[in-house]
């Protein structure tokens, strides 16, 4: 069993949203490109997920800015024939560069896999989309980033899934807002735009108990980042 975390941050040319499946027994499998397991934080985050090039020899890597990829492998040009083992195709499945951030963020949080998006709202569409179905009831953060809260208030209404827009900063507006039919609970801490602050840890035990796949703290507390999980 896992769990996803999910944070965004704002980079100086684009926003990378980041997603890492962990373990949920605390186990760290992490496949890393040379190991760095034991090894403290600056030096993951230096080395992690980066090997010498093949071709050059050179230490620091490269920054691979093609779109697509040639390969003597025969695959089809379509994302439902992708495999973990596939070979890079087309960037906006998957590049080295992005391939060696995944790895270095997965590293960091004690994660198994990463998976970076082009944006937040890429992030946070595919989190609620693909958890949330007809019938359903989400409890969404009264505060949230613009397009969050628009895809609450407008669009997943419209596919039958009902929204409570719910102040979480405290939690016992959690626990009054929770249904039988309750199936995520999304918060932001601090929320944007008011850098108003949730106590992610208690609303996660509310919504823990009662059945939906409620927000966490990630192994890294002290990150800056917007964390939440999915189990």
């Amino acid at each position: 069993m896992h769990r996803v975390q999910c944070c965004w941050a704002e980079f100086p040319l684009q926003q990378i949203t980041i997603c890492a499946s962990v373990a949920t027994d605390g186990t760290r499998n992490i496949n890393m490109h040379g190991s760095n397991r034991g090894k403290g934080p600056m030096t993951t985050a230096i080395h992690a997920g980066e090997t010498p090039d093949a071709t050059t020899g050179a230490s620091a890597p490269p920054i691979h800015m093609s779109s697509t990829f040639v390969s003597d492998d025969i695959s089809g040009f379509s994302a439902h024939d992708l495999t973990p083992d596939s070979p890079y195709a087309y960037a906006r499945w998957a590049n080295p560069t992005v391939a060696m951030l995944e790895a270095k963020i997965a590293a960091l949080q004690g994660a198994e896999e990463c998976l970076c998006t082009a944006s937040g709202m890429a992030a946070a569409s595919a989190i609620l989309f693909t958890f949330l179905q007809q019938g359903d009831h989400a409890v969404i953060s009264d505060v949230s980033y613009a397009g969050v809260a628009e895809l609450a208030r407008d669009t997943l209404p419209r596919m039958g899934v009902e929204v409570s827009l719910v102040d979480l900063s405290n939690p016992e507006n959690l626990a009054r807002a929770m249904r039988p039919n309750t199936r995520l609970v999304h918060s932001e801490s601090p929320a944007n735009p008011i850098g108003r602050l949730t106590d992610l840890a208690a609303i996660s035990k509310i919504a823990h108990d009662g059945g939906a796949m409620p927000p966490s703290p990630p192994p890294l507390g002290r990150t800056r980042l917007g964390w939440a999980s999915i189990w």
